[in-house]
């Protein structure tokens, strides 16, 4: 009697793969709900136009998915100063909102950023300059037992060594020479 068995094996394997792919999803709609309400909030403080606002919109809309990570991969603490250079480079009609996407993105590209996710057991408050420094406490065998802070770049590969109670979105570099690694 082969073969009893493999279709109830396969078939768990496949509903807890659906179930692992809805997670994902949900884990990505709710994080990028988030941090757009907050990138929006940091746009609307930066005093940027309404007219200009709806083409960031519409050209952000028009990214990928790997390209919309890049963009948003903007720290919070640097976003009111960024935006606000873009904001007097929109008055000069040195930029569009168009291209103050295309001009983050391209930073962004250039440098290997995107969003990534750390799980700390720690209520991380930012410092009086309104960054956010999480400390390293894992040691890294790939670099010498360097104290490094784990991070993700989706929410089935996230650290789960440790219990954890704080999700962080922190900008991730994606360089070869970054010291950050996954």
């Amino acid at each position: 009697m082969e073969g009893i068995g493999k279709p109830a094996v396969q078939t768990q394997e496949k509903a807890r793969q659906a179930r692992e792919g809805i997670r994902n999803q949900i884990f990505d709609q709710l994080v990028a709900g988030h941090v757009l309400e907050t990138f929006h909030d940091d746009i609307v403080e930066a005093d940027i136009s309404e007219e200009a606002y709806g083409e960031i919109s519409a050209t952000f809309a028009q990214l990928s998915e790997e390209n919309k990570r890049a963009v948003l991969a903007i720290p919070a603490a640097l976003r009111t100063k960024t935006f606000a250079k873009y904001a007097k480079r929109l008055q000069t009609g040195e930029l569009d909102g168009t291209g103050v996407v295309l001009d983050i993105l391209d930073v962004s590209k250039r440098n290997g950023f995107t969003i990534g996710f750390h799980l700390s057991p720690y209520d991380v408050k930012h410092d009086k300059d309104g960054d956010w420094k999480i400390r390293g406490t894992e040691k890294d065998h790939r670099h010498n037992d360097l104290p490094m802070a784990y991070y993700s770049l989706d929410y089935a590969h996230r650290y789960l060594k440790k219990p954890a109670q704080f999700l962080y979105v922190i900008r991730a570099g994606r360089k070869e020479r970054s010291l950050q690694r996954q």
